[in-house]
């Protein structure tokens, strides 16, 4: 048999391949359109027709999938087996899952929004989960299951459904997002099913393996016109093995906007890295998800202020754009600047006549106006301005997060470790007020007064949580704990409160507005309501106090369950370790039950708190003897990786002298990372080289659109050995990467081998790729396979079990120049030898001495048939409850 290219296949030929033709997600779901290509490593084409959404058919498959044969229901014998059958229908039951998060309220966003003047311009996104503030985690070949509001009134189950994954997309808002090249594989729709709340759906997608290791914008479009896009909500982690070792960045504090910044900047980087924005906080930050992206962590951990909170309608884009400028899959939680609430006073005309016409106000007026003396003022004028200021909400921040971002309140499995991610910054919206000093609310030219324009003025920016976000964690850590798992808690606030104050006093009463507006009194870690004000009288919940609040029901859970907590807000990197049975804080009397240990990041680019500070991220392992890289440099005590020191400089289009990227390192150490070309098309492929030190590696490659690819390579680059650290600018250890197409370069040549080579079903079988070659002696890269049954996997050599049948395996590799062959084979798998069923006329042969055979047993009594059906109806009755946990969102 000849593999394509004409290269030797061990085996037959069993399966004629058509192209693929694959709808285009547009404003509105179309039929497939002809001429339509999908891409993927395994580019080739089925008979069938795209992603119906029919259960039991593998249709798109991504682009590596082939006509399903259904295991026939006889044997050879036409004998049927029940047994068999069901066993292998609950195998099929059980496969393996992507890391979906579970979310604390599933109908987020379809709750209404808070009566406010300027409420998000865009409308909720029909697909609940994944999001880009939640997104899923999956590996090679398993089935992601994606959470859909349904559109009202509507039977959508036996609709079509397509979905996708991109490397390009549009965000809400309509911008377009993503890398120059959109890679787009379509996935396999396995089916529909209620979702885990009424008015949901679970939509069941196949991962092909073929997919490159990325973070991909989740595309679906379904019946009645549902079209729903996510931005970076699927990270594909490749094989599952991978789950073993997790990586990942801790970031938070960005605080885009953030004024103070331009006084106070924290620069720990060599002054030569690249602007990238207008404003130095944006630039900052941009720099980091450029890092990031090089530096390929498995996922990131945002802590919580994103944006600074002056206008949320044109910050959270502005900011987004920034995070989503390279691809990465983040999940956040909100901070106190996400979650305000924005304000507007209502102010009559004139009041500067009365004012300066008042003896008793007129002393405010006189001199420069600050903001403290222009609230002092407005009391003066107005008496109590409280219930003017809550009559006109005109933005809530978590509502805008809601819409943007997704869920609240979240967590994760992922591996030996269970992640739960919590907004501290909860409450009623009169609790997060916050106050714009803006010339249009306030009817005065406030620059002409010395009044800084970009200052939001608030109460409360302490942490809080509710009871029902409590009774969700106390839930959900508790089952994390019976499965064995280590925890790790994302939240923005620290609960144990001030740390400089003794316990009985590190908590922060909420304020009504107005108290403190500039938070000159005590720093706020934690608030709690007091008996002074109720910021809920809704919520039921009784007058707190200092011992007994949300933070010190949310330290009993962290002492019971959780291994290591996670935070932000206070821009500066502390770490505190706690050892079982010693006090979470002395004098609390909330005891660890095991190691706790308390991780704060640095600010990722807002201002640090104290002169030692620095803008950067953590980068953490997870392994099974918890987490490691907690501290960057202990030396010189940089717990977080500093900022702005590891840049690359070019598009990944070669320019004139064939450079795709200048590498540039100013860290003490060797960096390694990842690198994205996007080049044309080319059958044979592309070298590619570094002027020093280790050359790129070629690790996978994504076929784009408009006949360009995407080539993954990974490549070391040194760090600074001697001198200063960072170094001076243009000292930084600097590495060029250059392509050029591979001319004569030949694609490999695959050869396939089985064993056994005539399997049974149900019995393992080897294939086995390992006899392909290179002409020219060169590695083969992504080795993947098509299994004929819509599943995958990766690797030279797999082990797999088979129904009965004829199945059309398809194999594809690349050279490290990324020129691909494949090739196909036929395996045929037989059904088992059926049950020898006996001679009726043995029970008339009359008794034996030797007791009654196996015959006679069967014939008088037939227990080798109970025991079949008693094991028949175990297995029925385990396929019913993995059924029934798996619908319970188990």
């Amino acid at each position: 048999m000849k593999g394509r290219g004409g290269f030797p296949v061990d085996g037959t030929p069993s399966l004629y391949l058509t192209r693929l033709r694959a709808p285009s997600l547009g404003l509105r779901p179309v039929p497939p359109a002809r001429g339509g290509t999908e891409h993927s490593l395994c580019t080739f084409e089925i008979s069938t027709s795209p992603l119906t959404g029919e259960v039991g058919r593998s249709p798109g498959g991504g682009g590596n999938a082939t006509e399903r044969i259904a295991p026939p229901g006889r044997d050879a014998a036409g004998v049927r087996l029940p047994v068999i059958a069901l066993a292998l229908a609950l195998l099929a039951a059980w496969p393996a899952r992507a890391v979906e998060p579970q979310l604390a309220d599933w109908l987020y966003s379809a709750r209404p929004l808070a009566r406010q003047a300027r409420p998000p311009a865009v409308p909720p996104d029909p697909i609940v989960s994944p999001t880009p503030g939640a997104p899923a985690l999956v590996s090679w070949g398993e089935v992601l299951t994606v959470t859909l509001a349904a559109p009202a009134g509507q039977a959508v189950q036996g609709g079509k459904w397509w979905a996708a994954l991109s490397t390009r997309t549009r965000a809400p808002g309509g911008a377009v997002v993503g890398q120059p090249v959109n890679a787009r594989t379509w996935l396999a729709v396995l089916g529909v099913e209620p979702g885990p709340a009424p008015g949901l759906l679970s939509l069941k997608l196949r991962v092909p393996a073929s997919l490159p290791r990325e973070t991909y914008h989740l595309e679906v479009a379904g019946p009645g016109g549902l079209l729903g896009r996510r931005v970076h909500a699927v990270r594909v982690l490749g094989a599952p093995r991978a789950r073993a070792a997790l990586r990942f960045a801790l970031l938070g504090d960005n605080q885009l906007r953030d004024p103070s910044t331009r006084l106070r900047p924290a620069p720990l980087h060599s002054g030569a890295f690249p602007q990238r924005g207008q404003g130095r906080v944006e630039s900052v930050f941009r720099q980091e998800m450029s890092e990031l992206a090089f530096l390929d962590p498995d996922f990131v951990l945002y802590a919580g202020d994103l944006v600074f909170g002056t206008d949320y309608g044109s910050e959270l884009p502005e900011a987004l754009r920034a995070l989503w400028s390279a691809p990465q899959a983040v999940f956040l939680v909100p901070g106190n600047h996400d979650g305000m609430a924005l304000y507007r006073l209502q102010l009559k005309k004139g009041w500067r006549s009365e004012a300066l016409g008042s003896v008793r106000c007129a002393r405010l007026v006189a001199g420069r106006l600050t903001a403290d003396r222009l609230m002092a003022l407005l009391e003066c004028l107005h008496g109590d301005i409280r219930k003017l200021l809550f009559a006109d909400l005109q933005q809530d921040g978590l509502d805008y997060w809601r819409r943007y971002l997704g869920p609240l309140d979240y967590a994760f499995d992922l591996g030996g470790y269970h992640f739960a991610g919590l907004n501290s910054y909860s409450g009623s919206t009169e609790r997060r007020h916050g106050f714009v000093l803006d010339a249009g609310a306030l009817g005065l030219e406030l620059d002409r007064l010395g009044i800084d324009l970009d200052v939001t003025t608030m109460d409360n920016y302490g942490g809080f949580a509710t009871d029902a976000q409590l009774a969700w964690l106390e839930r959900d850590l508790a089952r994390a704990r019976e499965e064995g798992r280590e925890v790790v808690l994302l939240v923005h606030h620290d609960p144990r409160g001030n740390a400089e104050l003794a316990w009985g006093a590190r908590y922060h009463a909420n304020l009504p507005f107005i108290s403190e507006p500039l938070g000159l009194r005590a720093f706020q870690e934690w608030n709690f309501d007091g008996p002074d004000w109720d910021s809920d009288p809704r919520d039921g919940r009784q007058a707190e106090t200092q011992l007994k609040n949300s933070a010190t029901r949310l330290l009993e859970l962290i002492g019971r369950h959780v291994s290591w907590v996670l935070t932000g807000h206070i821009h500066d990197d502390r770490d505190a370790r706690i050892e079982p049975g010693a006090e979470l804080v002395p004098g609390s009397g909330l005891r660890a039950s095991r190691r706790v240990r308390f991780v704060r990041v640095a600010t990722g680019s807002s201002t640090p708190h104290d002169d030692e500070g620095y803008w950067g991220y953590r980068m953490l392992q997870a392994g099974p003897d918890g987490l490691a890289g907690l501290v960057y440099r202990p030396e010189w005590d940089w717990r977080s990786v500093p900022a702005g020191n590891l840049w690359l400089e070019g598009s990944g289009v070669p320019d004139g002298q064939g450079r795709i990227y200048l590498v540039a390192n100013g860290l003490p150490g060797p960096a390694e990372g990842l690198l994205r070309a996007y080049l044309p098309r080319a059958a044979e492929g592309y070298r590619f080289s570094a002027d020093v030190g280790e050359q790129p590696r070629l690790v996978d490659r994504g076929d784009g659109g408009s006949g360009r690819d995407i080539y993954y390579l990974r490549l070391r680059v040194p760090g600074v050995e001697a001198g200063l650290v960072p170094p001076p600018a243009g000292e930084e250890r600097r590495v060029a990467v250059r392509a050029e197409r591979a001319q004569g370069n030949r694609p490999p040549e695959i050869r396939l081998t089985f064993l056994p080579a005539r399997p049974v079903a149900g019995e393992p079988v080897r294939l086995d790729a390992s006899a392909s070659r290179d002409p020219e002696g060169r590695p083969l890269v992504a080795p993947v396979w098509d299994l004929g049954d819509g599943s995958g996997a990766r690797g030279l050599q797999v082990e797999r079990r088979f129904a009965a049948g004829r199945h059309a395996v398809l194999f594809c590799a690349l050279d490290d120049c990324g020129a691909r062959a494949e090739g196909t084979a036929e395996l045929v798998v037989a059904a088992p030898e059926p049950a020898r069923v006996p001679d009726a006329g043995l029970a008339d042969a009359g008794p034996s001495d030797a007791g009654p055979g196996p015959e006679r047993v069967q014939a008088e009594g037939c227990s080798g048939c109970a025991a079949g059906w008693i094991a028949l109806a175990v297995i029925g009755l385990a396929a019913f409850a993995l059924w029934w946990w798996r619908r319970r969102g188990g």
